[in-house]
């Protein structure tokens, strides 16, 4: 029974990691060439160790599988993502850059070394920022899977917090049809003819220029047009640069406007008026999530009852039903772990690509995926830690026991510590930028 087991977990890891890098070479790097066969590698084998976490979790509720071989699998792919997270991904990083500077190969294992030794002192350095377990337990502690995973889970849950605050906020801002703003298809054509116009101004100005700086221009011609009062080279070259500010200015103002207007016409669809009614849901959770972390960090409350069961006992004594709260908990918290873990995946997925189009060259790529990755095996993992205080009792046994002696309570107080200010801080930058786009559309106007 066991060989079978892990046999099929193998199976499943074969295709969580074909995935990965077709995920990698058709939608990340698509527009690139592989040069570094090893990059999408290192990224496919994270990719398929975050989902492998996820995997175990279900199975932790169905019961899939034999207790001896979920708590092997369990320790096995923890094992590989902290060596990635804390020595390959460091480690190889610094050596491509050492490649990519002309150093030769055993010059750059030796700066890489040295960088995964600097990299090591800093980690462990996060026990004079925080109260974490074993610092105080040796050299020989800071092995152990548990010192690894109570660090990364600080920078983990760090990173899933600034997220969730982003998502908590930007989700029902951008589907709530209250906060669209109407643009009318004649302010769109005024400010696309005025970018016209000036885009057009940019050309006739380079264009005098090209032709007074060409070598067999006219020479009283080219003193004419330098001693004139608005023809010089020089204060042409200055009218240029002025309107070609104005022009990016034009051009991100009626791409602001086409986005509204999009967002205005897909409201009025079906699928609009769907995400307008969940919009409306999220703008509720979102104010009772930051109302409920004040009150976890104020009064410093400590959750004992998963919140499936304790929300199935709470609709059971409302309205007085009697029923097997173990046996429906099972199925609830299978199916609220499951939307946690497909929004998780997705949403993590899409602020990958976003980050990556954004920042990505032919000469930074490769880095960039290995950040990606770096980051993306400290999100998932710090994942488990949060998501098992959303499992019944009898669930989380396996888990606190691969985990070991963590300070789970610590993890969802600090989530809550950087989830409030991450939340507050994208109101204000909503809020900013709706009065600045409302100014500038009546400055517009008024011209």
């Amino acid at each position: 029974m066991f060989v079978i087991d892990e046999l099929l977990f193998l199976a499943s890891q074969a295709l969580f990691f074909a995935g990965a890098i077709g995920f990698f070479r058709w939608f990340l790097f698509k527009d690139y060439e592989i040069k570094h066969v090893w990059v999408q590698v290192h990224f496919a084998v994270v990719f398929t160790v975050s989902l492998s976490l996820f995997e175990l979790m279900f199975c932790e509720i169905l019961d899939i599988f034999s207790p001896s071989s979920r708590w092997m699998n369990w320790k096995l792919c923890l094992g590989v993502m902290l060596a990635y997270i804390v020595f390959v991904l460091p480690f190889y990083q610094s050596y491509l850059l050492c490649k990519e500077k002309g150093l030769s190969r055993r010059q750059g294992v030796v700066c890489s070394s040295v960088f995964v030794m600097l990299f090591l002192w800093g980690f462990m350095q996060l026990d004079q920022m925080f109260a974490l377990i074993g610092h105080e337990q040796g050299w020989f502690y800071m092995l152990s899977m548990e010192y690894a995973i109570s660090r990364i889970g600080v920078v983990g849950v760090s990173v899933m917090a600034m997220l969730s605050g982003f998502g908590a906020v930007n989700t029902p801002y951008s589907h709530v049809a209250m906060f669209l703003e109407h643009v009318e298809e004649a302010e769109i054509a005024r400010l696309r003819r005025q970018l016209q116009q000036t885009t057009a101004e940019i050309f006739a100005k380079k264009k005098r220029i090209f032709t007074q700086k060409k070598p067999d221009s006219n020479a009283g011609s080219s003193l004419f047009f330098w001693s004139s009062g608005d023809g010089g080279v020089q204060e042409l070259e200055t009218d240029v640069a002025t309107l070609e500010n104005f022009s990016r200015e034009l051009f991100l103002e009626l791409h602001e406007l086409h986005e509204e207007k999009d967002r205005e016409r897909k409201s009025k669809t079906l699928k609009g008026r769907v995400l307008n009614y969940c919009g409306y849901f999220f703008s509720f959770y979102c104010v009772y999530k930051i109302f409920m972390a004040l009150l976890n960090i104020v009064l410093d409350r400590k959750a004992n009852v998963d919140p499936v069961t304790r929300g199935i006992g709470i609709v059971l004594f409302l309205f007085a039903i009697d029923f097997d709260v173990e046996f429906w908990s099972q199925h609830v918290s299978f199916v609220l772990v499951g939307i946690m873990i497909a929004l998780s995946i997705r949403g993590f997925l899409q602020q990958l690509m976003k980050v990556f189009y954004a920042y990505a060259s032919p000469a930074t790529s490769n880095h960039i995926i290995l950040l990606l990755a770096h980051v993306m095996g400290m999100y998932f993992t710090s994942s488990i830690l949060l998501m098992r205080k959303n499992l019944p009792l009898e669930y989380r046994a396996t888990i606190t026991e691969v985990l070991g002696n963590i300070e789970f309570d610590f993890y969802n107080r600090w989530f809550d510590f950087i989830f409030i200010p991450s939340a507050l801080l994208m109101i204000a930058a909503i809020v900013a930028q709706r009065n600045i786009f409302s100014r500038a559309r009546g400055y517009d106007k008024a011209q």
